[in-house]
């Protein structure tokens, strides 16, 4: 008995020395929570509180994540000056640092591209009022810290049609190459890049009104666009196969397209393909009775090998702003008829597998892969209502599960 009392008057006196030494580490246990929870471990909001802030796009890398940014500085009263930002994330999508790039000057980024862990190609096109700057299609290589390691004027390296007022429509980067898709005042111009940002190859169409975008497989590129005919309730979605070597045309299709309202407006914004079919993502607005409008979301489908075009909706969608090309299906982003921002998941038939609502987004602006199949977006959500002085928009990030839960 004496024996346990000692026992126990020992480890009083040891809780106490502990306790009174400043100098002890403090041992927290594992079941007390850290009374700050955050609620999702998988979405990241910041910015600047700014009327324009924005998440561009969000890259995975051996180290964490990248994400590229817009944000709008108050530089003075009733004053805001946009500049691009590059951040560091850890794996939670906490910003390890930022650094904002004097060296980007658009407007307007097109699109970015993950060359290999350091480095990124940014894709845009500088629109501004000066004449000798309005709407040079530029091309600038940085590395994870912003550093500028190559840039090009694409207008300087075309021999023919290219002009200050060339804009970049789409681009993609594939095999250590960059493929671009231009447009000028008349003239339409897909080009091939080598890793040097040296032109490879260069094919001109005299379109007026197309956006043209571009896919690649293996051994094609396949362009894409839909041009409208000046006076009639129609347009054309013209389709051709390049070369990826030359550019040469290797085959082509033409389809006319006739609008279901005489107030319709049809347009193509994004192409992919994979070994059977060549996918163009459409959205049309379509006015009802001169007061009220919808608009619908849907997928135009060529067979390769038939020549046949084919078309199927996303009834879960309303609008879309992005898609992507998955092994069993297709991964979206828009916004649904309730008004909601969702990332879709469907099969190969496009029918709904899972679908994730992006609480109080805005704007989806982009959705990616990463290398262990996790589904990144970025983009941007909003406070406040049109005319309050208080409305503001920040960054949005986020990672999704291939099940559609926060990672």
């Amino acid at each position: 008995m004496f024996r346990y009392f000692h026992y126990f008057i020992l480890f009083i006196i040891l809780v106490g020395c502990s306790n009174d030494d400043s100098n002890s580490p403090k041992v927290v246990p594992e079941e007390i929570e850290n009374p700050i929870i955050e609620p999702e471990i998988g979405l990241a909001r910041f910015g600047t509180n700014g009327i324009n802030d924005r998440g561009v796009k969000l890259f995975d890398t051996d180290k964490g994540f990248v994400s590229f940014e817009y944000e709008d500085y108050l530089v003075g009263p009733g004053i805001n000056q946009g500049k691009w930002v590059i951040r560091r994330l850890d794996d939670k999508l906490k910003i390890i640092d930022s650094k904002v790039l004097e060296n980007i000057p658009f407007i307007q980024i097109q699109d970015i591209h993950k060359l290999d862990s350091d480095v990124y190609a940014v894709i845009g096109n500088n629109i501004g009022n000066d004449v000798e700057t309005n709407k040079k299609a530029t091309v600038i290589l940085v590395n994870e810290m912003g550093d500028e390691i190559n840039s090009i004027i694409v207008s300087d390296f075309l021999t023919e049609g290219g002009s200050s007022n060339t804009t970049i429509i789409d681009s993609k980067w594939v095999n250590n190459k960059l493929y671009l898709s231009l447009g000028g005042t008349s003239t339409r111009i897909i080009a091939a890049f080598g890793p040097a940002l040296s032109l490879i190859w260069e094919k001109f169409y005299s379109l007026s009104s197309a956006r043209v975008f571009i896919t690649l497989d293996a051994n094609s590129i396949y362009i894409a666009g839909a041009e409208s005919i000046s006076g009639e309730n129609f347009n054309v979605i013209f389709i051709e196969q390049l070369d990826v070597v030359t550019g040469e045309k290797l085959d082509g299709w033409a389809f006319t397209q006739v609008e279901m309202d005489v107030n319709g407006l049809s347009s193509l914004n994004k192409l992919l393909n994979d070994d059977g079919s060549v996918y163009l993502m459409f959205e049309s607005l379509f006015v009802v009775g001169g007061t009220e409008n919808f608009s619908r979301m849907g997928i135009k489908i060529l067979n390769k090998a038939t020549g046949e075009l084919t078309e199927s909706t996303i009834p879960d969608l309303a609008y879309g702003y992005d898609f992507e090309l998955l092994n069993d299906g297709f991964l979206f982003s828009g916004y649904a008829k309730n008004d909601e921002r969702q990332i879709i998941r469907t099969d190969k038939m496009f029918d709904t597998k899972w679908s994730y609502t992006v609480q109080d987004a805005s704007f989806i602006n982009d959705v990616g892969i990463s290398a262990d199949g996790d589904f990144l977006f970025s983009g941007y959500y909003g406070k406040g209502i049109d005319g309050n002085a208080d409305l503001f928009q920040d960054v949005l990030l986020g990672i999704l599960t291939s099940e559609g839960t926060l990672k």
